[in-house]
């Protein structure tokens, strides 16, 4: 009798483990949760986080560019610098229609080249997201302005996100996925046989 009644607790409690781990929100992550490089000077901080979709692993990276309070306007600016301080990164912009429209983001880790350009042909429509948010927060936002038009504010992520078709459910770079209650439940599941085999 003990024997069932201690199987049928550690069965509901496995149980409304994994009810509560379903029905509440996922725990928060901060957006910028590993940074790989880290340039410049200065008491003031933004991130940025490029997100190329291509498959490598990671296919994804973010900077910290460090800078004295006033040292860039727009995030446009703070992007040309980010180049010019990584020999490895490389932005492409076309100015063609005034303010800067970026085309392509290149960056050789050392074993993978990461290239995704919006002008090599494959599909006309392909284009990259962009996006901001505060780097201890957890949101992403669609920005609704160009890098040109966007201040550098300090504190911030900036993020970019490769999107291989024009559409309106674009995703935020390093998406963090929801917990997998599935995998959570059997592994429950496998702890309570463990424990009536040895009862």
């Amino acid at each position: 009798m003990k024997t069932f009644i201690r199987q049928r607790a550690v069965f509901t409690a496995i149980a409304a483990l994994a009810f509560a781990g379903a029905s509440a929100p996922a725990q928060a992550n901060p957006i910028v949760s590993n940074i790989d490089a880290t340039f410049g000077s200065g008491a003031e901080n933004i991130f940025f986080v490029v997100d190329w979709n291509d498959g490598q692993n990671p296919d994804s990276r973010t900077w910290q560019l460090n800078f004295d309070s006033g040292a860039y306007g727009s995030v446009y600016e703070a992007m040309v610098n980010l180049e010019l301080l990584d020999s490895a990164l490389n932005f492409t912009f076309n100015t063609d229609w005034g303010d800067p429209f970026l085309e392509a983001i290149a960056f050789d880790d050392g074993i993978h080249m990461h290239h995704r350009d919006t002008t090599n042909g494959e599909n006309p429509r392909d284009w990259w997201s962009f996006w901001s948010g505060d780097a201890t927060g957890s949101t992403w936002e669609m920005s609704g302005a160009g890098v040109s038009l966007t201040s550098v504010v300090p504190g911030k992520a900036y993020g970019f996100s490769y999107e291989a078709d024009w559409n309106l459910e674009s995703s935020a770079p390093n998406a963090i996925p929801e917990p997998n209650m599935i995998a959570l439940f059997v592994i429950g599941l496998g702890v309570f046989t463990w424990l009536r085999r040895r009862s």
